[in-house]
């Protein structure tokens, strides 16, 4: 089986592991975002991390990451995460989404308009393609 085909065969599986998923998540993520900074789990009021870099008056985005792979699974994650951040008063404007899913644009659409309806912007959402992608470089014998 190629790496390729092993990793999406990983990411469909119902075994995830959802700290090592998170894990995975904010190590990859911190190419696309070099500001990221990761927010320990048990302690995150709903977020996983904290996207830094931008303007610095404004609001970080927030990451969210869950090992749900639908539609119904991913908002679940991304609603009780934003209400835990209005519960326990952390400021939120924008968030990142990550899950190893593949949703419909109908979907991401969906999740877009919950999003807002809760007072964020979906700025990036990253699934099962992203994830997918990223393979390790192979290790060359020096």
């Amino acid at each position: 089986m190629h790496d390729l085909e092993r990793i999406e065969h990983a990411l469909a599986s119902d075994d995830l592991d959802p700290t090592l998923f998170e894990r995975c998540a904010q190590d990859l993520l911190t190419e696309v975002f070099p500001g990221l900074s990761p927010v320990p789990g048990g302690t995150d009021f709903g977020r996983d991390a904290d996207v830094h870099g931008g303007d610095p008056s404004s609001l970080p985005p927030r990451l969210m990451v869950t090992k749900s792979r639908d539609y119904k699974g991913i908002r679940s994650n991304m609603v009780g995460g934003l209400e835990s951040l209005k519960e326990h008063k952390i400021p939120f404007n924008h968030i990142v989404l990550a899950n190893p899913g593949s949703l419909s644009g109908t979907n991401l659409e969906k999740l877009q308009k919950e999003a807002a309806g809760h007072g964020a912007t979906v700025t990036d959402i990253f699934g099962r393609g992203f994830f997918a992608s990223k393979q390790p470089e192979p290790v060359v014998a020096a």
